[in-house]
């Protein structure tokens, strides 16, 4: 698979088969995703990797209860109607969670995580892997008892808590909208 293929191909992943992610393929993804770029090339990334259907269904139910309690469910109609459903799987099912922090006190954690993330997503799809960055989940697992959960030290922040597992079927790319590009030029074109 190119690289073109990848990129266009990819897409989040809700609807997973059974059965696990093995270790071969995290530790393929883990290694893509440190190949990202980062800011001044701190390379500042940790991964978790929670796995089991019970832990990870335990999570699930713990970070659709803090979404209720905190999130901005208004601002969102589809995320009204998933809340809204007492049985929403926030983790849908996935077999595995990878979750990307780095240093709390980094001005570039975000950018350096989401590069990571990016890189982990890419090489998951051109392994017949599914993904999707669960960004609901980051409340839950920045509080005292998401930490708890995992085991995150205070040093780090959560940036990217990204489902993986085998898709239960293709997933069908969404369309995209026109880039809205503006340009600016220095020099008058010739």
């Amino acid at each position: 698979m190119n690289i073109e293929q990848a990129i266009y191909g990819r897409c989040s992943v809700r609807d997973f088969a059974d059965g696990a992610v093995d270790d071969d393929h995290i530790h393929r993804l883990v290694n893509a995703a440190v190949a990202a770029p980062s800011a001044v090339n701190r390379q500042a990334w940790h991964f978790d990797v929670v796995r089991g259907r019970g832990v990870l269904s335990t999570m699930s139910r713990q970070i659709a209860d803090h979404m209720r309690l905190t999130a901005p469910v208004a601002a969102s109609p589809n995320l009204q109607q998933m809340m809204a459903d007492p049985h929403f799987e926030v983790l849908h099912g996935a077999p595995a969670l990878i979750i990307i922090s780095g240093p709390a006190d980094s001005p570039w954690v975000v950018a350096d995580c989401t590069l990571a993330a990016q890189n982990l997503m890419l090489m998951a799809y051109s392994l017949g892997l599914g993904t999707c960055w669960i960004g609901s989940a980051e409340g839950w697992l920045a509080s005292p008892h998401g930490r708890s959960a995992i085991g995150l030290d205070a040093t780090l922040r959560p940036v990217a808590p990204i489902i993986v597992g085998h898709p239960r079927q293709a997933p069908v790319p969404v369309p995209r909208n026109t880039p809205d590009i503006h340009w600016v030029d220095v020099e008058p074109s010739a």
